[in-house]
């Protein structure tokens, strides 16, 4: 099984371009300021084994944006403690193997976005276990 996992190495740039073209990579664990700037991108066809995805602790991420067409084997997101984030990618609207989306120390307003009647909530309307935990 294929795991990276970056913690407190401060990447300027956007790692997901890179990250993305490992065809084998099935976890990937983004935490403790493992990116630094605030602009995610994940392309068409990127991780195409992803299962996994811990994103943590990105204080100054604010958007990211998925593409129709990546992460197509996602099953398990979460997203805790990047306060910035406004709102989920709406690529997640396309992931039909999602089995569990967790949101922890996120803003209330985020959550809100995410649940039946929000915003947001198209995006994620197809997973059968969404979990939120210490929202502030």
């Amino acid at each position: 099984m294929a795991y990276v996992s970056f913690r407190g190495t401060f990447l300027e740039e956007d790692p997901m371009p890179t990250l993305e073209k490992l065809r084998n990579l099935r976890i990937l664990n983004l935490e403790d300021n493992a990116f630094f700037g605030n602009k995610m991108f994940c392309s068409a066809q990127g991780f195409p084994k992803l299962d996994s995805l811990i994103i943590e602790g990105l204080y100054n991420l604010e958007e990211w944006m998925v593409d129709e067409g990546a992460m197509l084997a996602l099953r398990h997101l979460e997203i805790s403690n990047c306060r910035k984030l406004e709102m989920l990618p709406e690529g997640f609207r396309f992931i039909a193997t999602f089995q569990e989306l967790k949101i922890t120390a996120m803003p209330k307003m985020f959550q809100d976005k995410l649940v039946q009647g929000g915003e947001d909530f198209h995006k994620v309307q197809h997973i059968p276990s969404i979990i939120f935990k210490e929202t502030f």
